[in-house]
């Protein structure tokens, strides 16, 4: 009778290391997928961080780009009624230097 039992608790040992080994795999493949979302979150992190610098750049720019802007506005409103008188000249008849 205890030699049954010893073969049950062996069976069992055996079933609970096979458990043990298929959470191990588990609890490795989450890991792995753990690091590759740690990877990609710090790869996202860093493209934010380059956004962010872009468009202070362009919040920096925005002042001297709006008063360029605002100067070629006047340049052209000053060109509006800007006029020029052109003058068509007939153009001088060429003499053939064997005629002289």
């Amino acid at each position: 009778m205890s030699e049954q039992i010893l073969v049950q608790i062996l069976d069992e040992i055996k079933n609970i290391n096979q458990r043990l080994g298929s959470l191990e795999n588990r609890f490795d493949g989450l890991e792995n997928r753990l690091n590759s979302m740690e990877e990609k979150f710090n790869m996202m992190d860093s493209r934010q961080n380059e956004m962010y610098q872009i468009l202070r750049g362009l919040e920096e720019n925005k002042e001297v780009n709006k008063a360029k802007v605002d100067k070629i506005e006047v340049d052209l409103e000053e060109l509006k009624n800007h006029e020029h008188t052109i003058i068509l000249k007939a153009a001088p008849e060429k003499r053939d230097s064997a005629n002289n």
